[in-house]
């Protein structure tokens, strides 16, 4: 078998690869498929609503959160507190959140209260939600203050980096909006605005798409009041960021501050990082204000050509004042950050291989006496690798070797990857084990997902914080509501460089660091090869 990290990945285009067909080789378990995906349940003793919140795991073991930006502590405990509709708050028990979570408890009143959010917080603790649950109710309350919403345009928009994801947050929100009155769609598969005439108060779309809609139609976003930008730290790499600050450009100019609210959230991105692309958003907003100012005031001065009446020109000096004052105040924002990057529910391992050759043996060891462990049975496991073309040839020598395997990767049709998707979160038989390179990473949340096995680290290679963030986000598809366990394949000689941020995750996550982790300095290593280059 060819080492897995012995190329970076072709971007040319190629032909396009079809799902592995299933050998007929071995006997995989008849497993019962696992209930249809549903929300967090309080996992604690006893199910009385009253008890309190720091003795349910769930919130327990959520990181604590800090407030950067206002003073003072605005906390949702409980959900009657922030008088949302009682449509929505049927809702919300319908779907089994019993109580807010950290992170939910710190967003949902600077949402409500029209503030921009930026917040990171580590993998599997709700920020879904956060922003879902109020932005629905501030939705309900404008339509019950103006009497209905238009139809065909979207208040709301919410993006994300993968279709999967997309359609996660798009069914999410239909839960939350059941029987409220408010639409939910998602843009992708080809729809254009037209399809959308009905049911779009809030539209969930792809970046790509999003702007394929606007270039049809510039004014299909003049109604926006709030934008979502979920798993930004996606949206700073390559065409993704180029296309994110295209699609700001691009939205009808708003000039009174509170006029358009704009959220960011993150698993792994930290305050700093948020804060520059606040201030790139603000950029944009304040020169399409200044274009605006200036248009009227070149307006305004033919106005005083032609009339030559002293009231134009005190008019045009109070409007002055009044555009000079909204262009150079901010809009109210805070930022809202996890004190902990990896979530605490997760067990990490990471075993030492002596070469990439020795990782595929390792790896039916590894998953062979995990069944065991689970009575011969297989518990859903996520094999994660760097490559497009090595997942598709380690997912057929995986089902050779009679494992129940499928595949996932953006070469895959739509149909093939909702197919695979929906077949592993059900839990069949034949697909408890799916090797994913990108798409199972970034935001999406499989239900009673067990194991994460880093068959090849992120690639370093490009950006080492990239690396790092990278591999939180496939770690945190488990641990999301119980234990789960991250098992890592570790070669020294092409690893080496990852050393140092395998061993700070473990150590913030007060878990025991292996000798040949310690013994290496790849931080120091780098650097220096840095500094003789």
């Amino acid at each position: 078998m060819d080492s897995p990290a012995a190329a970076p990945e072709i971007k040319n285009k190629r032909k396009r690869r079809r799902r592995p067909k299933k050998s007929k080789k071995g006997n995989p378990e008849n497993n019962p498929p696992s209930p249809p995906p549903s929300y967090p349940q309080n996992n604690s003793n006893s199910s009385d609503p009253n008890d309190p919140k720091k003795d349910i795991p769930l919130y327990k073991d959520d990181a604590d959160v800090t407030v950067v930006g206002v003073k003072g502590n605005r906390l949702c405990e409980n959900w009657d507190e922030m008088d949302f509709d009682k449509r929505l708050l049927a809702n919300i028990k319908k779907c089994r959140f019993i109580w807010p979570r950290k992170v939910q408890e710190a967003v949902l009143p600077f949402v409500v209260d029209g503030y921009d959010v930026q917040c990171q917080s580590e993998t599997g603790t709700g920020k879904t939600a956060s922003y879902l649950i109020p932005l629905i109710d501030n939705l309900i309350k404008e339509k019950q203050k103006t009497g209905k919403l238009q139809k065909g345009v979207p208040y709301c928009v919410i993006i994300a980096p993968t279709r999967e994801f997309i359609e996660q947050i798009h069914q999410e929100a239909r839960k939350f909006a059941n029987n409220t009155g408010i639409t939910v769609a998602a843009a992708y598969c080809g729809k254009t605005p037209d399809d959308l005439t009905k049911s779009c108060n809030i539209l969930c779309g792809c970046i790509g798409r999003l702007l394929h809609f606007l270039k049809i139609d510039n004014k299909f976003l003049r109604c926006l009041k709030y934008v979502v930008v979920d798993e930004i730290d996606h949206f700073f790499k390559g065409n993704q960021k180029v296309d994110l600050l295209k699609f700001f450009k691009l939205l009808p100019p708003v000039i009174y501050a509170d006029k358009r609210q704009t959220l960011f959230f993150s698993p792994t991105l930290q305050i700093t990082a948020l804060k520059k692309v606040e201030d790139d958003e603000n950029k944009f907003l304040k020169e399409r204000a200044e274009k605006e100012r200036l248009k009227k005031q070149i307006a305004q001065k033919q106005a005083i050509e032609v009339n030559g009446t002293a009231a134009v020109i005190v008019t045009e000096k109070k409007e002055k004042a009044a555009e000079k004052f909204i262009l150079y105040n901010h809009k109210k924002s805070v930022h809202i950050t996890s004190v902990l990057d990896s979530n605490k529910r997760i067990t990490y391992i990471i075993d030492s291989l002596p070469s990439e050759d020795a990782k595929f043996l390792h790896l039916t060891k590894r998953i062979s006496n995990i069944s065991q462990s689970f009575g011969g049975n297989y518990p859903k496991i996520i094999i994660f690798v760097n490559r497009i073309d090595f997942a598709d040839e380690l997912t057929k020598d995986l089902t050779t070797a009679g494992f129940p395997a499928d595949v996932i990767h953006s070469d895959l049709t739509q149909k093939e990857r909702e197919c695979a998707l929906k077949d592993f979160k059900n839990g069949i038989s034949k697909s408890r084990i799916l090797v994913s390179v990108h798409l199972c990473g970034c935001g999406v949340d499989i239900p009673e997902m067990d194991y994460v096995i880093n068959y090849n680290i992120p690639d370093w290679r490009h950006n080492i914080l990239e690396a790092k963030n990278t591999f939180l986000q496939r770690c945190g598809r488990t641990g999301r509501i119980n234990n789960g366990t991250a098992i890592t394949f570790y070669v020294e000689s092409e690893d080496r460089k990852s050393a140092f941020w395998l061993r700070e995750i473990l150590q913030n996550a007060n878990q025991e660091v292996p000798d040949f982790l310690k013994e290496t300095s790849g931080l120091e290593t780098f650097m220096k090869e840095l500094s003789v280059k």
